[in-house]
């Protein structure tokens, strides 16, 4: 506005005027224009505060690469965690590539240990290891569909570069990093020893508390999520009061059998209590935003928009996109859409990636 005033012009109402030129510029929309609001923090999925049993809900994700030592040589191996999304334990697998018949082997002993899980959940980065999307050709691989095929595994996929969506593993991946650098540091172990250093790495992170117990409180019952999977074992558990139904010596055999499943299912339930009554009502304070200003869901089917991509991938070079479906939430907000891509993808996407560029799709401009 001012060059133009510097070259003696002088034009009423220049403000509106410029903006009605910049604003259909489509150049200036892909560079300036801000992405689609992301809904704020809701009420939590139903497959996180319903606990029916330990591992029904699973978030699976490679670690990088570990070196073990068998002899003079050294092997590359790598770490499969899979995480409960209800109780947050976990379970290792010490895996030696990355190939699909070893995945599914140790599927089938994650699944002889802990039961089928009914929804698998997992990374859908495309900077997964080795640039790959392992867990998707697995799960369609002919040999994972003829083991798991009748039990109906529902393979959920986190969309692309949205790692938050998937925190609830990925922070635990981080945990067993940490405590697996602590251990065992530049030491080369070989395959027994890094076994067993796994396994007690899971058991420790199994066995941290799942809620905050203050100093006043004198209880000794802390919930972790080896209540759930190992009820017997824990021996740090106190009650406070003895009780004499679980002296059950001088019963007959059958009785004692009955009674000893009797007593399970009254301390899963009790540790079903506590979870819910500390644990969950814990996470209330995480729904801090649910009575702010209401979401609108602004974007549309056959939108165009532009995509960010990768995080070394500066903005010009980003590929215009457009929405084929939305995916809302259980609150009916929006929070990924699956689109095709310009190169020719089609993949989910977060819709804090993607750009509005306030018009349908044009199959002129796409291409």
């Amino acid at each position: 506005m001012n060059q133009v005033r510097l070259s003696g012009f002088w034009i009423t109402r220049a403000r509106q005027a410029i903006k009605n030129v910049i604003s259909p510029c489509l150049f200036c929309k892909k560079i300036n224009n801000l992405a689609f609001k992301y809904p704020k923090v809701t009420n939590l999925p139903k497959n996180r505060v319903n606990l029916v049993q330990p591992f029904r809900h699973v978030g699976v994700d490679y670690t990088g690469a570990i070196h073990i030592r068998e002899g003079k040589k050294d092997q590359t191996m790598y770490l499969l965690l899979f995480t409960c999304l209800n109780i947050r334990s976990v379970h290792i697998e010490l895996m030696p590539d990355l190939n699909v018949n070893s995945f599914v082997l140790a599927f089938i002993r994650f699944s002889n240990l802990y039961g089928i899980p009914t929804h698998l959940y997992s990374d859908n980065a495309k900077t997964f290891l080795a640039g790959g999307d392992i867990l998707e050709q697995v799960v369609k691989s002919n040999q994972f569909l003829s083991k798991f095929s009748r039990y109906s595994i529902k393979h959920i996929k986190i969309p692309l570069y949205s790692a938050w969506v998937g925190s609830c593993w990925e922070r635990l991946i981080r945990v067993v990093k940490s405590c697996l650098y602590k251990v065992v540091g530049r030491v080369f172990l070989n395959y027994y020893q890094m076994l067993t250093v796994i396994s007690d790495i899971t058991n420790a992170v199994n066995s941290r508390p799942l809620t905050y117990r203050c100093a006043e409180n004198s209880s000794l019952e802390i919930i972790t999520p080896n209540h759930f999977i190992k009820p017997y074992v824990n021996d740090s558990l106190r009650f406070h009061e003895e009780d004499g139904s679980m002296l059950t010596k001088n019963l007959p055999s059958r009785q004692l059998l009955v009674k000893t499943l009797s007593n399970r299912d009254q301390l899963l339930e009790h540790f079903r209590s506590i979870w819910f009554k500390e644990y969950l009502m814990n996470l209330r304070r995480e729904c801090k935003y649910l009575h702010k200003v209401p979401f609108v869901n602004k974007v549309k089917v056959n939108d165009v928009v532009l995509v960010k991509g990768p995080p070394k991938v500066k903005r010009p070079f980003w590929h215009l996109g457009r929405i084929l479906e939305l995916f809302p939430g259980d609150d009916g907000k929006v929070r990924s859409v699956k689109l095709l891509r310009a190169d020719g993808e089609i993949a989910n996407h977060s819709l804090n990636h993607l750009f509005p560029l306030n018009f349908h799709y044009l199959m002129i401009i796409l291409l």
